[in-house]
């Protein structure tokens, strides 16, 4: 897996990426315009994060809640509290948003 560092008011931190979903902008070369976020978990040894371009995520699950029937209880705690406008205050601090892995990986398998 590659690495990815940020740091935040001088606290480094290190993550393990296990998927990167950004791309060099075509005008300026950089990846996502420097606007990229991440989605992240922690195991006992790591942080392993999912790099994502700006507001991909929100444009993902505003898409897949349009055109799902799914049951409100039956959908990922993270999908869920952004559908109910609560728990995604801490996604905008910049060390991005810890989720359950659990969680995190049904989420990625039902979108």
């Amino acid at each position: 897996m590659d690495s990815y560092q940020i740091n935040v008011d001088g606290k480094e931190h290190n993550f393990l990426v296990f998927k990167r979903l950004t791309e060099p902008c075509h005008q300026c070369g950089v990846e996502a315009c420097g606007k990229e976020d991440i989605l992240w978990y922690e195991t006992a040894e790591d942080k392993v994060s999912l790099v994502y371009d700006g507001s991909t995520i929100d444009i993902v699950v505003e898409s897949f809640l349009s055109y799902t029937d799914i049951e409100k209880s039956e959908l990922p705690v993270f999908i869920s509290d952004w559908n109910m406008g609560k728990g995604w205050s801490d996604c905008w601090v910049y060390q991005g948003y810890s989720l359950d892995v659990g969680d995190l990986h049904c989420a990625i398998a039902m979108l």
